[in-house]
């Protein structure tokens, strides 16, 4: 199962994936590339599961890291 279909992927029953990163200080504005903090998830676990799964992926693109299977920890 990829990251981005996994049911864990989710913060108060709302898809957290795949990322929209918002400036934190601008009204609204859209960030581009790939930059932010990835930390809204209802499971602590899991959290901690996709945080070493991501620092495991440093400079691989969403595309590659969406495309991830996740069937072992289901």
């Amino acid at each position: 199962m990829k990251l981005r279909d996994y049911p864990l992927m989710s913060y108060q029953t709302m898809p957290n994936w795949p990322p929209v990163w918002i400036e934190k200080f601008a009204q609204n504005k859209t960030l581009k590339g790939e930059i932010g903090v990835q930390e809204l998830f209802d499971d602590p676990s899991f959290c901690a599961l996709i945080g070493n799964l991501l620092r495991a992926h440093i400079n691989k693109s969403i595309e590659e890291i969406d495309s991830l299977d996740l069937s072992q920890t289901l």
